[in-house]
């Protein structure tokens, strides 16, 4: 009877996988509690190797989970989640989730024999060879519902500490659209650091007939468990803290209601922008930010709203701890002031701060990183208000001025100026849109 429950327990594919799921090497079988990663990354694109781009950055693991991500020279969301798909990957080979939520509700079937003595395991969302109680190879859709377009990934794996990880993915496919062969090889090389295993170098490579594409990340640090892997410096964070609880804001429920017209200046005339431009917003509470123009044009209402909300974050009531969750923290007085350097936030790499006042964030705009520095002014109740922000870009002077005016005992912005970053023309890629905000109304829900 044992020998039949034995021989049942090789059979049940839930259970195959379980094995082979659990025998993948993990940090925490080293009782790693934290662990915090420096690197770089190259990414070389196109039929002749033409487009690159470069930078580092900076992960930070706990437990299972990755908690912060720290890419300061990725200047928008693609390029962020392209890093990403390449961080999770390679960093999967030492954190992942439990077998129970990984495959939280999923129903094996199998075990069918496959070539190369694999045994093929099905879940209604993918498919999985094993052999030798280790995963070798999977199978993805990469096409729709209504046109599937299964193809096979074939993994190398090797031993890792106590157990092994797959260190090699490759997958070959014709792509149903346009009939183009793709090729897709990833590779991970391996050190010892402090006696534990750890990333050292990642590959991906991509081609077709007319096009290729090679990402590389080079794991320049790894330094387990220090004393806050997190916050860092906990007194750099309370300076900051402290200063960004004394910004003017406006009531989360507030109501705004009134007309705008935007200007725009030369640089943004060469790149064909329309000038004049004229509508009405409405600020049903400060997530919920519309506006209507007079002329309609869908392009033009897509950036004026998104100019606006912009201006409206500026003054939004973020807590602290939500707008700053899972940041690091560094302090770097000078004379008067002080530089907090911030790692994970998406909108600044660093504050200045003095008198207690935000007085400049530090940011990448286009292919330059710099300071912008602000004027500010007291705004009552200890709480101050930027009156100017002004940096250099390309060469070029830049600086935005903002006007308020009090509408119910509230500050609200009267007149406000957005860097614009038009692409598609030829001559400065930055511009100034200046807006201005009239016949604003205040309320709150019930009145």
């Amino acid at each position: 009877m044992f020998l039949l429950l034995l021989l049942l327990a090789a059979d049940d594919p839930a259970q195959m996988m379980r094995v082979a799921w659990a025998s993948q090497y993990e940090w925490k079988e080293d009782k790693v509690g934290s662990v915090t990663i420096d690197f770089r990354y190259s990414r070389v694109s196109g039929d002749k190797g033409q487009f690159t781009r470069e930078g580092g950055g900076q992960i930070v693991v706990v437990g299972d989970e990755i908690v912060r991500r720290h890419y300061p020279d990725a200047t928008d969301d693609a390029a962020r989640r392209e890093i990403d798909g390449h961080i999770d990957w390679a960093l999967g080979r030492f954190v992942r989730k439990p077998f129970e939520e990984a495959f939280k509700d999923a129903k094996f079937t199998g075990p069918e024999a496959s070539a190369y003595e694999q045994k093929k395991i099905s879940t209604a969302t993918g498919v999985w060879f094993v052999k030798d109680d280790r995963i070798v190879a999977a199978e993805y859709d990469i096409g729709t519902p209504e046109k599937p377009n299964l193809i096979r990934a074939d993994f190398k794996t090797a031993d890792l500490g106590g157990g092994y990880a797959i260190v090699g993915e490759s997958v070959s496919f014709t792509r149903k659209s346009d009939a183009t062969k793709i090729t897709r090889e990833r590779t991970l090389a391996t050190r010892t650091e402090g006696d534990r295993p750890a990333p050292a170098a990642y590959a991906y490579e991509e081609k077709s007939a007319n096009d290729k594409e090679r990402f590389t990340i080079d794991f320049t640090s790894i330094r387990f468990d220090l004393k806050d892997p997190v916050t860092l410096d906990p007194a750099a964070r309370d300076v900051l803290k402290e200063a960004w609880g004394r910004r003017l804001v406006l009531p989360e429920n507030i109501i705004i209601q009134g007309q705008f017209a935007r200007q725009i200046d030369k640089d943004l005339e060469r790149a064909r922008w329309k000038n004049d431009v004229t509508g009405s917003f409405q600020v049903y509470g400060m997530s919920n930010i519309q506006i209507v123009l007079d002329e309609p044009d869908d392009e033009i209402h897509r950036t004026c709203e998104a100019h606006i909300r912009w201006m409206f974050d500026l003054i939004r009531d973020r807590p602290f701890e939500d707008e700053f969750k899972g940041c690091g923290f560094e302090m770097e007085p000078q004379g008067t002031e002080t530089i907090v350097r911030v790692y994970g936030y998406a909108k600044a790499l660093a504050f200045r701060i003095a008198g207690g006042q935000i007085t400049g964030h530090y940011n990448r705009v286009l292919s330059e990183t710099e300071w912008w520095t602000y004027k500010t002014k007291t705004a009552g109740e200890g709480r101050f208000q930027i009156e100017r922000m002004k940096r250099e870009i390309e060469g070029k002077k830049i600086e935005i001025e903002f006007d308020y005016q009090r509408v119910r005992g509230h500050v609200i912005p009267k007149k406000f100026g957005v860097l614009a970053t038009p692409s598609g023309f030829r001559g400065t890629a930055v511009g100034i849109a200046e807006y201005t905000l009239k016949r604003a109304k205040v309320s709150f829900p019930g009145e």
